[in-house]
């Protein structure tokens, strides 16, 4: 079994990212491109960021929106 763990930097909250990525939302496609090139049974992600404005859901739109297009093709 492969393991991988990426910190994805603040996803969600691109103002608080850090150095050349401050302000630079990451794009759901370049998302699913990683995560489907990286070849592993099971990758960990940190610094996700709940950006839905719910406390009870804690969702992340551009992580949702990779999901579906790993799901598409």
């Amino acid at each position: 079994m492969r393991i991988g763990t990426w910190n994805i930097e603040h996803l969600g909250h691109p103002l608080s990212r850090s150095s050349t990525g401050k302000g630079i939302l990451q794009e759901p496609d370049d998302i699913a491109d990683y995560i489907q090139e990286c070849n592993v049974d099971l990758l960990v992600m940190q610094e996700i960021g709940d950006d839905d404005g719910k406390p009870s859901a804690r969702t992340n739109a551009v992580l949702a929106q990779a999901f579906q297009l790993m799901k598409e093709r």
